[in-house]
């Protein structure tokens, strides 16, 4: 076979979840016609928090394994920690129709113009076809780090051995991990009635996990607190602003993915997509504070009290947020306003 190209597999530019596997890993999930909604109400965020350089980020906790909804989907997945011909492995799954996720460093990879002989990061990458007459795969790769823009284009057999080669050797032994998965459908499943059925299964999960929800609100309480150890104009923070902007990205972008999820699930009351929505609003505006700070060098004597006001009216919201889920679900909820 000369040439391949498995039909019906698009870029998933919805929103940033949890990291670059997810937004290669979807496209895969939407081409087997299951839903990515599944994925979402899987997980629930949380406030983490970081003493030892006194900011704040946000956490994804798994409540079922990953590996059970994909047995449910009936997608199957071949896994290989380590590969001496990648070019041959990827084109034998591709044969047999099984798009393929891959580790990569994105320092080898040209048509990545922010990274490309720059920067050393790993990365996922989706592959679902080839040319051996050009020596070319099919990818759908990211197109900018900071942006939200995945996109189908092709990449030389040479260039993906080099991003994969340099993966394996720059970052595999940090991280332990397969870094090649296969994606496949079950022939013939036993019981094609056994599919997970959503119903309410994001307020359902939030119930069964308050003590997550609320011991998440006390970490960010604490933090509002004391904040100002991390946002104060000291040493400390200029020496961090690297790690606070980059922390205060993730909370915002799991907001977005929190705001995602209660749009499209069914059987979510609207009133709490406009909590969330005002959430999301006033960490972007945190976030335009910090960055202003940052990037201006100029850190004036009202900043830390807006950025108090700002983390406190977030507090609040989010023990709205909660105490009309648990309200709704009958349930008592221990903090308060």
């Amino acid at each position: 076979m000369k040439e391949k190209k498995i039909e019906n597999i698009d870029p998933y530019n919805d929103l940033f979840y949890k990291g670059c596997f997810y937004n290669s890993f979807f496209p895969i999930v939407r081409h087997y016609n299951k839903n990515v909604s599944d994925f979402l109400e899987n997980d629930i965020i949380v406030y983490t928090t970081d003493n030892s350089i006194q900011t704040i980020d946000a956490e994804y906790i798994e409540i079922r394994p990953v590996e059970e909804i994909l047995e449910q989907m009936h997608i199957m997945v071949k896994t290989l920690t380590y590969i001496d011909s990648i070019v041959n492995e990827v084109i034998e799954s591709l044969q047999h129709n099984r798009p393929v996720l891959l580790w990569i460093d994105c320092y080898y990879e040209p048509a990545r113009n922010d990274t490309f002989q720059k920067i050393h990061q790993p990365h996922t990458m989706l592959l679902y076809g080839f040319n051996k007459i050009k020596e070319q795969f099919h990818i759908i790769d990211h197109k900018n780090s900071n942006t939200l823009s995945y996109e189908k284009r092709t990449i030389s057999f040479s260039d993906l051995e080099n991003c994969y080669t340099g993966y394996i050797k720059n970052f595999n032994h940090l991280y332990i991990n397969n870094s090649y998965y296969a994606f496949y459908v079950e022939e013939n499943p036993e019981d094609t009635n056994q599919e997970y059925k959503r119903n309410d299964a994001l307020l359902d999960n939030i119930m069964n996990n308050r003590e997550l929800i609320e011991e998440s609100l006390t970490r960010l309480l604490t933090f509002c607190h004391s904040h100002h150890s991390a946002f104060d104009n000291t040493a400390s923070f200029w020496d961090n602003t690297e790690l606070i902007l980059s922390s205060i990205n993730n909370i915002v972008n799991a907001k977005k993915a929190e705001l995602y999820r209660l749009t499209i699930l069914e059987n979510i009351p609207e009133e709490f997509q406009g909590g969330m929505n005002n959430i999301l609003h006033n960490w972007n505006l945190v976030r335009g504070i910090i960055a202003r700070v940052i990037y201006s060098e100029k850190y004036g004597v009202n900043t830390m009290k807006n950025i108090t006001e700002k983390l406190y009216e977030i507090y609040q919201l989010e023990v709205s947020f909660y105490q009309k889920i648990f309200e709704m679900k009958n349930s008592y909820f221990q903090h308060s306003l």
